[in-house]
């Protein structure tokens, strides 16, 4: 990308022009001036770790009650399945 040097950008301007949200260069600015160039390479994530994710159990648990709710539904009103 080249600028014209004898413009004035504005920030937004310059984040338009990189294709991204103002809020993204904004975050990169503040990475730049912290750590420099490293700053502007993408941050490795921690594999495996998921603070939200819902455990395991309670996981299998609603899995089981959705599976048994669709297996009553599917069997007639006599209890059996039907043909």
């Amino acid at each position: 990308m080249k600028l014209d040097q004898r413009k004035v950008y504005t920030r937004r301007e310059i984040a338009a022009k990189c294709q991204m949200s103002h809020t993204t260069f904004y975050k990169f600015l503040e990475r730049y001036k912290e750590q420099g160039e490293n700053g502007l390479h993408d941050k490795e994530r921690v594999p495996g770790i998921r603070p939200n994710q819902t455990p395991p159990d309670i996981e299998e648990a609603i899995l089981l009650s959705w599976l048994l709710s669709r297996n009553t539904q599917l069997m007639d009103p006599k209890g059996s399945a039907p043909n």
